[in-house]
């Protein structure tokens, strides 16, 4: 995750973050909470920062990118 510009905080390695910038100027961060084979992603575009990013370099179920609904056991909405 480090060489796509995300930072893991020492407070809990499985939480990564990176700057960002939105359409309209206003700077924001982007999360990525990641656990053995789950992920979530808090950010702009996540569909296409996931095929275009992630998707070079982990694989990743085509079915399952959407909207968040289970996240550890836990869920979503």
């Amino acid at each position: 995750m480090a060489h796509l510009g995300f930072k893991s905080k020492g407070g809990d390695p499985d939480v990564w973050m990176r700057p960002a910038t939105r359409e309209d100027g206003s700077a924001v961060y982007e999360y990525v909470l990641l656990y053995t084979d789950d992920c979530l992603f808090v950010l702009d575009k996540a569909e296409e920062i996931l095929k275009q990013e992630i998707g070079k370099y982990f694989e990743l179920k085509a079915n399952l990118i959407g909207p968040p609904s289970l996240y550890l056991g836990g869920h979503l909405r």
